[in-house]
């Protein structure tokens, strides 16, 4: 575990640090949303998480919606960014199930092809279990895509919406920062209209949870007065 020690205690606050997976036991006060967005899943596709920066999105995400749905059955491809090329990191998540070399070039080829479509490659995938694609800070695709490939992109996600229930889901999260720039775009207006959740504030309540529970997790006591102390500093 990517702990911090002092000594040979775990000091379980990750800071300015997301949560990741392994984490996920120092991971307290975001089940309302976490829950929220399990249901949404079983309802919507695509599903689109919106936060303020600095709202704990891929905190959300990695330590508290992976671990419930691991324990669920589904197979969750590691999250993604769209960094210099969403294509190829499409690519690179899926390769594993296209074994042949003509299989990978099936997948290049639904990939980048203006007719391609991501449900096109299910039959790939064990049809044992759902699956879950992730796409974190979705807003990169308007700050750091070749205007082509955003386009192309945009338009091979959006097809999803199109389709009826299908076994592999896509959850994207973004900042909400770029709400306006992603309204730009009809299919892009269409998904935030109907299938997004937005992460809400931390109620006090919540709080008092991200400050003590993983302090109880790693046997320490945090007194009454320190609490309150803690509270004035990290409220808003």
């Amino acid at each position: 575990m990517d702990d911090r020690r002092l000594g040979e205690q775990i000091v379980p606050y990750r800071g300015f640090k997301s949560f990741e997976t392994e984490h996920a036991e120092f991971f307290f006060g975001r089940e309302r949303i976490v829950q929220n967005i399990c249901e949404a899943l079983h309802q919507s596709n695509p599903l689109l998480i919106i936060g303020s920066s600095g709202s704990g999105k891929s905190s959300i995400i990695k330590a508290g919606l992976i671990p419930i749905l691991k324990n669920d059955l589904w197979n969750i491809f590691p999250p993604i960014k769209p960094g210099s090329s969403l294509l190829e990191k499409l690519i690179e998540t899926f390769d594993k199930f296209f074994v042949s070399e003509d299989d990978s070039k099936q997948l290049r080829k639904v990939i980048h092809s203006d007719q391609g479509d991501l449900c096109q490659i299910e039959k790939f995938f064990p049809d044992t279990k759902k699956h879950l694609l992730i796409i974190d800070q979705f807003e990169e695709v308007f700050t750091t895509l070749p205007k082509n490939e955003r386009q192309h992109c945009i338009k091979l996600l959006a097809k999803i919406l199109a389709k009826p229930p299908v076994r592999l889901k896509l959850l994207l999260a973004m900042r909400a920062e770029a709400l306006e720039v992603c309204l730009q775009y009809s299919t892009l207006t269409q998904l935030v209209q109907t299938q997004t959740i937005y992460i809400p504030p931390l109620e006090e309540s919540e709080w008092k949870q991200i400050i003590e529970e993983p302090a109880e997790r790693a046997d320490y006591i945090i007194q009454g007065g320190l609490q309150n102390e803690i509270l004035k500093d990290v409220k808003p």
